[in-house]
């Protein structure tokens, strides 16, 4: 399932000119479940979500291409951990992906696997000289059952697609939307998770 990059861009910082400087990945069966394909509809990664017998989210694997493709990440929702890249050991997700002392507390800052810094404020990510590194798009869902969901989108300047950098940005962007809809739901404002 290919998408339309114009019509999925939910904000005005990437103009329809610089697009073509842009990898998109679109989260076809929602945030946490199935592949997350490229503008041709390829999949690239593929994300399986397990929930306890009260639905609640335990643990989200991230792997290349399909369910059975080589693991990117491991996101361990209960015990608050993650497990990426080359590395076999787990560490808390706050420690991954973390609040700087002295920084506005909307930035979380993280570092691939080559020590490169990025912060994702909001539903940006940045690198420490604010250039734009990628850009997540929320699932929309349509008022009425007649309208189209349009979904989770993540756009990656061309100079950061790279296979190992667009793992690290995919799985904070996955934690940081988990964020956002646990922060709706404890302010009464939804955030289905």
């Amino acid at each position: 399932m290919a998408t339309d990059a114009s019509s999925s861009l939910g904000t005005s910082s990437i103009t329809m000119s610089s697009l073509s400087e842009y990898q998109l990945y679109t989260f076809t069966e929602g945030d946490l479940e199935g592949p997350v394909v490229d503008l041709l509809g390829k999949p690239v990664y593929f994300l399986s979500t397990v929930r306890n017998e009260r639905g609640i989210l335990e643990s989200t694997t991230i792997t290349r291409s399909s369910a059975s493709g080589p693991s990117v990440a491991q996101i361990r929702w209960a015990q608050e951990k993650v497990t990426i890249g080359t590395s076999k050991s787990s560490v808390p997700i706050k420690n991954f992906l973390q609040r700087k002392i002295g920084v506005p507390s909307s930035k979380y800052h993280f570092q691939d696997e080559n020590k490169s810094a990025f912060y994702w404020k909001e539903e940006r990510c940045m690198t420490p000289e604010k250039q734009l590194v990628a850009q997540y798009s929320r699932q929309k869902k349509g008022p009425f059952s007649a309208l189209p969901e349009q979904p989770a989108t993540l756009l990656v300047a061309d100079s950061y697609a790279v296979s190992t950098s667009v793992d690290y940005i995919l799985t904070t962007a996955v934690i940081m939307e988990m964020r956002r809809k646990q922060a709706e739901r404890s302010s009464g404002k939804g955030g289905e998770v």
